[in-house]
């Protein structure tokens, strides 16, 4: 997993995010990263807020990072 899933007025999604190559991960481009993102955005842009500040992709990244760190706890059956 990257360290970070973004950077000032970028967010990385899918395998990047992941640091997961295309090949042998999902070989999606990880719906839930794109979804969180947009929601995020959506809810900044409605409030009137820089799509781009520092919060606004702060909160994609909480969001992702406790889902894929949940994943990655869980028992492989």
């Amino acid at each position: 997993m990257a360290r970070s899933f973004i950077g000032e007025r970028l967010a990385l999604v899918g395998d990047a995010a992941h640091v997961i190559h295309p090949i042998a991960g999902k070989g999606s481009i990880w719906p839930e990263d794109v979804a969180a993102l947009a929601e995020v955005i959506v809810d900044a842009a409605r409030l009137g807020i820089d799509l781009g500040q520092a919060d606004v992709l702060e909160r994609y990244q909480r969001w992702r990072r406790f889902d894929t760190m949940a994943m990655g706890l869980l028992p492989i059956r």
